[in-house]
Order: C-alpha cells, then sequence, then structure tokens
C-alpha cells in the first residue's frame, strides 16, 4: 500500500507541476486575445475620428482660393472671353463649386474599395462659367 499511496501522491505532483504550465499558458492566450480586442476597438475609434474631421471643409477653402486665384491672375480681357467680370470671381467659382458638389454622389467607403471623388473636366467648367455669363 505504501507503494500505491506513494505512486499516487507522484501522480498528483507531477499533474500539479505540469497544472501551473497550462495555466500560465491559457492566461497569456487569454491576455493575448483581450490585448488584440482593445487594440482593434481603440483603432475603430480612432478611424471615426479621423472620418468625423471636416477635411472636406479645408480642402474646398483651399480649392475655392486656388480657383479665385488663378482666375483672377487673368487679364480683363481673357475674363470677359470666358464671360466673367472680374468683380464676380467668388460668385462664380462658389456656384461651380457648388454645382460640382451636387454632381459627386456621396459614396461610403467599403473595407475593399476606397471611395473616389469624381472630378470635372476643366472644359465641364469652361462650359458652366459661359452658362453663368449668359444666364446673368
Amino acid at each position: 500500500m505504501n507503494n500505491l499511496a506513494n505512486d499516487q501522491l507522484m501522480a498528483r505532483d507531477e499533474t500539479v507541476s505540469r497544472q501551473p504550465v497550462a495555466l500560465i499558458d491559457a492566461a497569456r492566450s487569454e491576455q493575448s486575445r483581450i490585448i488584440a480586442d482593445l487594440l482593434m476597438t481603440a483603432g475603430r475609434a480612432i478611424a471615426r475620428l479621423v472620418k468625423s474631421i471636416p477635411w472636406t471643409t479645408d480642402m474646398e477653402a483651399h480649392r475655392f482660393r486656388k480657383a479665385v486665384g488663378e482666375l483672377e491672375a487673368l487679364s480683363d480681357r481673357m475674363l470677359a472671353d470666358i464671360g466673367v467680370e472680374r468683380r464676380m470671381i467668388p460668385e462664380v467659382v462658389r456656384e461651380i463649386m457648388a454645382a460640382e458638389k451636387q454632381k459627386v454622389a456621396v459614396v461610403k467607403p467599403d473595407t475593399q474599395a476606397s471611395s473616389k471623388r469624381k472630378t470635372v473636366p476643366l472644359a465641364a467648367n469652361c462650359n458652366e462659367i459661359e452658362k453663368h455669363h449668359h444666364a446673368a
């Protein structure tokens, strides 16, 4: 009986000695999973924050200033050729940008394809300027 009890004690000691390693491995695995979940949640929160920033407003203001600057750099004769008076430049640019904004469909980006903003060719912009001039 002494040998049987001794064998049982040795088996128990062996199980106990293996169990801490298994517990530590399981704890590390769970810790890694929790950290990965936290990082994914933080990443999603940061992505939502970046999407909420009004980048388009800044880009539109830049485009507006650039377009006004380019038109103001033209001579009075060139402006007359496209049917725009110098005093009308900001108004014309605003109207063209508003028309472009209405033409661009709002597309929500999905996970596989990025959304691309449609651009209006220069000839279309000139046509818009001419339409504005003839309508006035």
